[in-house]
């Protein structure tokens, strides 16, 4: 007798399930899905069925609990993947404006360049912009850089902004014409001659004109005149908002707004003459090529000789 669970046993009960299976699908077929095998069938089918619901209302929501997990996960990779790309294209837009910025200053330098062939042009960015107890500006160019007291400050058109006041070697000090003390010589279209004056605000600087011969009318220009021998006549300094008439021949008016718009403002132009550049100028000789006493007084003697 063979011990129960065996090989061979096993091997046995195996063949027999195949067989049974092998005859239960032949049936199934030549009855074409009707008899007694379709009876059994549906038999195990209404059995089975509540457990089968059962088992899939258990099964079903750990199963798409773990795809929502599986979903989570690869969403996450996905966002991690889109935020990387995202930092990516907003560095490269950064340095594609800052080389248009880049590119827009040296064509405007090129501008002006020809435009004041007589001064060494000095391009710098506005690292601070005051308040509204200073409104002065504060650039990223210095003495290193050849700037000096009283050099005239444009914007990239060309048009005044102020004049330095303070320097140091890395930076310097611009004093706009919009603050308060600062004073610009200006002519009218007229051609009157006059000066604005800065009242502290953006948006606001006093003309007074004396012996105007005629009215200034709105949207007219005051430009640069006569004001130091390191400004150069006929830049645009301010608009005039209104018409402003002549009392008893003189021109006093708020209506004027500066030429410059200062909330925009992000770099400026300095314009040094050439002596200004590279620390004080140095005294030269007049009488370089003239010779001293001695060989003189040797050329003399020598041509006064018999």
């Amino acid at each position: 007798m063979l011990p129960y669970g065996s090989p061979r046993r096993g091997t046995v009960t195996l063949g027999v399930l195949v067989l049974i299976s092998f005859l239960l699908m032949t049936f199934d077929i030549r009855s074409s899905g009707e008899g007694f095998i379709q009876t059994v069938r549906s038999g195990a089918q209404s059995v089975f069925n509540p457990f089968q619901s059962v088992a899939q209302a258990v099964i079903d929501p750990v199963v798409d609990a773990f795809d929502a997990l599986a979903n989570l996960a690869s969403l996450r990779d996905e966002n991690d993947r889109l935020r990387a790309e995202r930092e990516t294209l907003l560095a490269r837009m950064a340095e594609a404006e800052a080389a248009l910025v880049e590119n827009d200053q040296l064509r405007a330098l090129l501008a002006l360049q020809d435009k004041f062939p007589d001064f060494n042009l000095t391009t710098a960015a506005i690292i601070s912009s005051g308040d509204s107890f200073d409104l002065r500006l504060t650039i990223n160019r210095g003495s290193d850089d050849g700037i000096v007291l009283g050099s005239v400050v444009v914007d990239a058109s060309g048009s005044l902004i102020g004049f330095v006041v303070e320097v140091s070697e890395a930076n310097a000090i611009v004093s706009p014409i919009i603050a308060s003390g600062t004073v610009v010589g200006v002519v009218t279209e007229a051609g009157d001659p006059g000066f604005i004056s800065g009242q502290g605000t953006e948006d606001e600087v006093r003309l007074e004109v004396y012996d105007a011969t005629s009215p200034v009318t709105a949207d007219s220009v005051l430009r640069t005149f006569r004001h130091d021998n390191n400004t150069p006549n006929g830049l645009n300094v301010a608009i005039v908002t209104a018409r402003a008439d002549v009392n008893v021949s003189k021109i006093d008016t708020n209506d004027v707004v500066p030429f410059v718009d200062f909330t925009r403002l992000q770099f400026v132009t300095v314009l040094g003459t050439a002596g200004d550049q590279g620390g004080e100028p140095v005294d030269v000789p007049t009488d370089t090529t003239t010779p001293d006493a001695d060989s003189t007084s040797g050329s003399t003697s020598t041509t006064e000789a018999p």
